[in-house]
């Protein structure tokens, strides 16, 4: 009996031992280690285990400094960010070397951190002796994807560009949220050049980049003026009240025309009509005025001061009795300027109800009211000289091609437009007001007339709003246009420092 119960008791023991460690082999798996994160600007990382027995682990790191042993987070050593190896990291559990992991954190970071190439640049073909603003433009920065970065780390992208024909050059900026790199200037030879571009980060000493080429075939053209009759700039009409000024041509092949005249400020490159920046005329200098017409280009200096400040000169005539002509008229503005011909070289005085009274000045303006009014009659012209007097009939709303439906349309209602909120940061927030159902169009441009975007509404709803991003632009002061029809209105947006 009592041999029995020992045998008993064995074969207990032997169960109990199997038991157990059935229990200890489903509580223990294979450890396992990997890196968790890495941030390549300061060199931190951290790393983590999975599995094994749950007994203490070590870890040994070459080239990561650590508060311990057993710490799972610290930074890589400078010396080896500058001249990067792939890490090895081991973990050991019971004395013995368990698991291990190998990072190599500068692929890493080159795959995290460089730009991306999102389409090859296309080949461009463009004229010598025409300016790229503002037909041929290439905005290179709009190809590549900037790269990514952490809320605390986001990486800015510059963009390098070799090989341009000579008289070309790359002009831009760069922010955290945009870059944008454009082709700008007049190449002055012929001949196909391979380009480079290189978009890399700027504030990394590492320069993550990726590269990509095209060409730019530069062709010659003829600089010779149209057979109708050389394109010429006439003096400009101003005012030296307002500094407001209109460019004057004669001669052309009749297609569009460019201008160019810093420290003028216009909606467009091909409006003739805009004021002269207020700075200037305090500080006055002369203005360079460049008209481009299929690539021609011819220039005027005008010394607005001197302009101001010395009387006209009157030319005789060669023939002809005192006569008013058609006035030259832009509809956008309300500026006008009296044309005549004829005469006897004495001074000739202008007047028109609803424009000016009797006056020697030639330029004037139609009030906003006057301009956009439904019933507006033609204005009577009048200009005396000697005693002669001679008049003219000018139908505005014609001149204007202001038809019926045009005028149905203004009845609407009246376009206002306000800013949410001036100075203005990164963005501008516009409401457009009185011109519901209509097509609406916004320019934004600098000081200097450059047309830095563009945007259409086709159906405006009855309180429209827009927003701008200013933020990528440097100016500190720019204009927006809204045009609907006939109506226009145009408000500044100061930017805050």
């Amino acid at each position: 009996m009592k041999k029995n119960y020992t045998i008993f008791l064995v074969w207990k023991l032997l169960l109990l031992l199997l038991v157990s460690g059935s229990i200890a082999n489903a509580q223990s798996s294979a450890l396992q280690l990997y890196v968790k994160a890495y941030d390549c600007t300061t060199g931190f990382t951290t790393f983590e285990t999975s599995g094994g027995d749950g007994s203490p682990i070590i870890f040994t790191a070459p080239g990561i400094i650590r508060s311990s042993l057993s710490s799972t987070a610290g930074v890589v050593e400078q010396g080896l960010r500058n001249d990067p190896k792939p890490l090895t990291i081991t973990a050991i559990q019971n004395g013995q070397a368990m698991a291990s992991a190998t990072f190599d954190f500068s692929a890493y970071c080159r795959e995290n951190l460089a730009p991306k190439l999102i389409k090859p640049i296309p080949d461009q073909t463009i004229l010598v002796n025409k300016s790229l603003w503002p037909g041929g433009l290439i905005d290179i920065g709009s190809y590549f994807q900037k790269p990514g970065g952490s809320k605390s780390f986001r990486p800015v992208m510059d963009v390098r560009i070799t090989g341009l024909p000579p008289g070309m050059w790359k002009e831009g900026y760069s922010t955290e949220s945009s870059t944008l790199a454009y082709l700008a200037g007049t190449p002055t030879v012929t001949g196909v050049f391979n380009v480079t571009v290189v978009a890399y980060v700027s504030n990394d000493p590492r320069e993550f980049s990726t590269t990509t080429t095209f060409t730019i075939t530069a062709v010659n053209q003829p600089t010779s003026p149209a057979p109708g009759g050389a394109l010429t700039i006439l003096a400009p009409t101003y005012d030296c009240g307002s500094g407001a000024i209109a460019f004057n041509t004669s001669g052309g092949d009749g297609s569009p025309i460019t201008y160019t005249a810093p420290g003028v400020t216009r909606y467009s490159p091909t409006i003739s009509t805009g004021y002269v920046e207020w700075e200037l005329r305090n500080d006055p200098k002369a203005i360079t005025i460049q008209a481009t017409q299929s690539g021609y280009t011819t220039s005027y200096t005008f010394d607005f001061k001197a302009y101001c400040t010395t009387p006209p000169v009157v030319v005789p005539p060669t023939t002809g009795a005192l006569t008013l002509l058609a006035p030259t008229y832009d509809c956008a503005s309300g500026a006008i300027r009296f044309n005549t011909s004829g005469g006897d070289g004495t001074a000739i005085e202008l007047s028109s109800p609803g424009i000016t009274g009797w006056t020697t000045n030639p330029d004037q303006f139609v009030d906003k009211d006057s301009r956009t009014a439904n019933d507006v009659q033609p204005f009577t012209l009048t200009a005396r000289q000697s005693g002669r007097v001679v008049t003219y009939t000018w139908d505005l709303k014609a001149a204007c091609g202001r038809s019926a439906r045009v005028a149905a349309v203004e009845a609407t209602g009246k376009l206002k437009m306000r800013v949410l909120g001036n100075p203005v940061s990164t963005e501008a927030v516009v409401e457009v007001t009185g011109i519901e159902g209509q097509r609406l169009q916004f320019q934004l441009v600098n000081s200097r007339g450059a047309i830095l975007e563009t945007r259409s509404v086709e159906t405006a709803k009855s309180v429209e709003q827009q927003t701008f991003d200013v933020g990528r632009h440097t100016a500190t002061m720019l204009l927006l246009r809204a045009v609907a029809g006939p109506q226009s209105e145009t408000i500044k947006l100061l930017k805050a420092n």
